[in-house]
């Protein structure tokens, strides 16, 4: 073989190890490892869902600081009264920590931040005592906004967590 033929010989090996290698991952959750949250501990929300839905209790939305999933002392309320719901009143109930981000950013990285701000949410409440296995968490990132408003009242708004509960 000539040298011009190893040459293209080792362009084109080296051409397909840098697109092998260069594979892009979408951004990590808490479900991969971004929280304190290890992949056993996030049961599959599914499972969680399945049941008739709580109507005796509506938990009031904890809302984020923009590009933030770091639970606000201001909000540290909203989640006690989850907690109590669950620990006092209703002890089978299970609930999906919903996490929701504003309209900015992409749709993947929003994705990601509310992973991020239900795991954090569900770190805290399994702090507080209850049982992991009655918690899933879900991330729909910008795609269900509470406010359709594109300012920053519609955005403070949307950076939030929700509560949909089950027995």
């Amino acid at each position: 073989m000539s040298n011009k033929s190893w040459l293209k010989v080792a362009m084109v090996v080296l051409a397909c190890g840098c697109i092998v290698g260069c594979r892009t991952r979408a951004p990590k959750g808490p479900s991969e490892g971004t929280s304190n949250l290890t992949p056993i501990d996030v049961p599959l929300t599914e499972n969680i869902g399945d049941g008739v839905p709580v109507t005796d209790f509506k938990g009031e939305n904890v809302l984020f600081d923009y590009d933030s999933f770091q639970i606000k002392p201001s909000e540290v309320a909203k989640i006690e009264k989850v907690a109590e719901y669950l620990l006092k009143t209703n002890t089978r109930a299970r609930l999906i920590v919903e996490g929701h981000c504003d309209e900015r950013g992409s749709r993947e990285y929003n994705l990601s931040l509310g992973d991020q701000r239900a795991g954090a949410i569900r770190a805290d409440l399994v702090g507080r005592g209850i049982a992991p296995e009655r918690i899933g968490v879900k991330s729909y990132g910008k795609e269900k906004p509470a406010n359709l408003g594109h300012d920053e009242k519609a955005w403070s708004e949307n950076r939030r967590a929700e509560f949909p509960m089950f027995n």
